[in-house]
């Protein structure tokens, strides 16, 4: 059986560029010095999506009559193939995987559905992981008394060594 047949959408508003399923974007701008949208019988140039903010959702940059716009890939695979935003609603990948943007790993939800499936999906902060505020004070006030070592620190409040190390040196941020 073979790979399904790649279904290519164009963007809303701006006509250079185009949308599949798969998750890829494409341009039909020219690369010579005159930067020109160009015929669609052309070839046109897949983009290759930067991996940006803290989850690394993949973007890419939009540019129509020198306005540009950074957009995330899923919001256009969504918007594209199922049609604009509810209201209230986030784009949410099923798998928690911010950077699988296929269509049939993308809907749209919740925040409330976007939290239950980070935590379905383990990516959610949670349980033993997560540091209360009145651990870190505690850590801090420990290395602040400079009795015990980072390492003992660490083992008596249940944290990594590495933590208290940041604590100390105030890059920790919970």
């Amino acid at each position: 059986m073979g790979a399904a047949r790649e279904k290519w959408l164009p963007i809303r508003g701006w006509p250079a560029y185009e949308v599949s399923d798969h998750g890829r974007v494409r341009s039909y701008w020219s690369r010579g010095r005159s930067r020109r949208f160009v015929d669609r019988s052309a070839q046109p140039r897949v983009l290759a999506p930067a991996r940006t903010g803290r989850v690394g959702h993949l973007k890419v940059t939009l540019v129509k009559n020198a306005q540009r716009w950074q957009v995330a890939v899923h919001v256009l695979v969504l918007r594209a193939f199922v049609g604009p935003y509810p209201r209230g609603h986030w784009a949410l990948h099923y798998d928690g995987d911010p950077t699988n943007n296929i269509l049939l790993n993308l809907r749209y939800g919740t925040p409330q559905e976007n939290c239950a499936d980070a935590k379905r999906v383990g990516s959610k902060l949670g349980g033993p992981r997560t540091i209360s505020n009145r651990t870190v004070a505690a850590v801090g006030a420990a290395v602040r008394a400079r009795v015990l070592s980072h390492a003992r620190i660490a083992k008596k409040l249940g944290v990594g060594s590495t933590t208290v190390q940041r604590i100390a040196d105030g890059s920790f941020r919970p």
